[in-house]
């Protein structure tokens, strides 16, 4: 059952991998400032691109257009992105990267910059995994990048401090009336800080501005009621009778209930198709047993065995939605699953007339697959795999294999 789960589970990954963004109304400016109105797949960009897919009109072929190739580009009410030379510090935000200079290290660089503000006085942001870099430029004069650079003292123990010389940037190339000395004394390097002063200045020196912001309604928190039906099994395994005699005793399979509730944070890129999932679950295994069990060099032996194992499972996991249409999408999982067992959960084992009572205290974490369908943002349905928990962490001398696997029913409520 693991190995065809599995199976599936990959060829699930394989199919799911055509799942397309959608084309949107756009333009974009060549190198010969030739302006081409097109389509745009708008891939929701988490870090600036240096390419993009485009078609001509709905029936057209795909086309690439890089940043040889192309001034500016957007997409209609959603991105806008321009080319720009510009000299850039790329230093380490990592505490240990960190150097002890103050001043940036520019070198000189092209991207596509994302465009936030465009106005008397425009602002850029250039993003990578490793930081994010903020430019702007006012009355069509240089380009240049706002600085904030964090760097460490030389001293025995170092101090992490902060070269915030972008306040004294906007302070000076873009004093107005209600943009002082006073007032960007604390201003933040991030984009709501920056945006709201840019909006400012260029409302003082009465100019038309836009704003350049993704206006699709994202819905970034779910919460959702979680009922399943779990299939579970548990194998008992004891390694200490004498030398060279072993036994594993089956511990029945039994069919139950599961109840949770589950908390989803949508990421805000990427067209909301990764999610970040937290979902308490309440499961139990209750099951009365009896059978043989063969040992080596031995007869089989007749046992009982009565397991009562109820816990509390929290899930974190990551979550990749793949759409089919604007109600329908399929969705796979992964998920880390940290176990806590409740009071009184132990197994039993009788063998002849020797009785064993083995509390349980389950392995502190294991993880789980899970490949689902979800409709209309509402009904949820999926199948997921478990791999084996261990139940009886602290016995030395003996194991409890616990195996699973979950149909899941999901109603979101919001």
């Amino acid at each position: 059952m693991k190995n065809k789960f599995l199976t599936l589970f990959i060829a699930f990954i394989s199919i799911c991998t055509y799942a397309q963004d959608q084309f949107q109304k756009g333009y974009f400016i060549d190198n010969d400032n030739q302006k081409v109105n097109c389509l745009i797949k708008n891939m929701d960009w988490k870090y600036n691109p240096t390419e993009f897919i485009y078609k001509l009109n709905e029936t057209s072929e795909e086309k690439q257009a890089t940043i040889n190739t192309v001034k500016v580009f957007e997409i209609i009410d959603i991105s806008k992105y321009v080319r720009k030379t510009v000299y850039i510090d790329k230093s380490s935000v990592h505490i240990n990267k960190l150097t002890e200079l103050r001043d940036p290290s520019f070198e000189e660089e092209t991207f596509f910059l994302k465009v936030l503000i465009e106005g008397n006085a425009n602002l850029y942001a250039y993003e990578k995994r490793s930081f994010i870099r903020f430019f702007y430029e006012v009355n069509n004069n240089e380009i240049k990048q706002l600085i904030y650079k964090e760097y460490k003292t030389s001293d025995y123990i170092p101090i992490v401090k902060e070269n915030n010389d972008f306040r004294k940037q906007i302070y000076e190339d873009l004093k107005s009336k209600n943009i002082t000395i006073t007032n960007t004394l604390n201003l933040k390097y991030n984009q709501k800080s920056l945006i709201k002063k840019f909006v400012q200045y260029n409302k003082d020196t009465q100019q038309d501005y836009t704003i350049y912001k993704n206006t699709t309604k994202r819905d970034l928190f779910n919460l959702a009621l979680k009922v399943g039906v779990d299939y579970s099994s548990v194998l008992i395994t004891n390694n200490n009778l004498f030398p060279g005699i072993y036994y594993d005793i089956d511990a029945g399979n039994t069919t139950k209930l599961r109840y949770g509730v589950e908390f989803e944070y949508i990421m805000p890129f990427n067209n909301n198709k990764w999610a970040i999932t937290f979902e308490p679950t309440y499961q139990y295994f209750k099951k009365k047993h009896s059978g043989e069990h063969e040992l080596k060099y031995s007869t089989n032996i007749p046992h009982k065995t009565d397991v009562d194992y109820k816990s509390i499972e929290l899930p974190v996991g990551i979550r990749r939605y793949f759409y089919l249409n604007k109600e329908s999408k399929l969705f796979m999982n992964a998920a880390l699953i940290f176990d806590y067992n409740l009071n009184n959960s132990q197994i039993i084992v009788q063998r002849h007339s020797a009785i064993e009572r083995l509390d349980i205290t389950s392995k502190n974490f294991n993880f789980s697959l899970g490949l689902g369908y979800n409709y209309n943002k509402k009904l949820s349905i999926e199948a997921r795999y478990y791999s084996p928990r261990e139940l009886l962490r602290q016995q030395a001398s003996k194991g409890s294999k616990y195996k699973n696997l979950s149909l899941v029913l999901g109603y979101s409520i919001f």
